[in-house]
């Protein structure tokens, strides 16, 4: 099927292609992730990436071992993020 990808994350095949279909450029977007691959994937891909604390995390995990950009601990918080990074009032 066009459009589809083959591989799943970590790999950033499926963030490329969504890239591709907006007609946007990697470095020009942001990936909100509650897993380590999904930081991974948005890494690899080249984009702003941002952990979400919450959600399908596991107690024993460390969100600070997974290399993202900025860590959220809530949704609330990812609007003012957004804003400071990019300079926006």
């Amino acid at each position: 099927m066009p459009g589809t990808h083959t591989v799943q994350k970590p790999d950033p095949e499926g963030l490329l292609l969504a890239c591709q279909q907006l007609n946007c450029e990697p470095q020009h977007c942001v990936y909100v992730g509650d897993h380590i691959r999904d930081i991974e994937a948005g890494n690899r891909a080249g984009m702003l990436t941002i952990a979400a604390a919450y959600g399908y995390i596991n107690d024993d995990e460390d969100i600070s071992d997974w290399n993202s950009n900025y860590c959220i601990t809530q949704a609330t918080e990812l609007q003012p993020l957004l804003a400071r990074h990019y300079n926006i009032h």
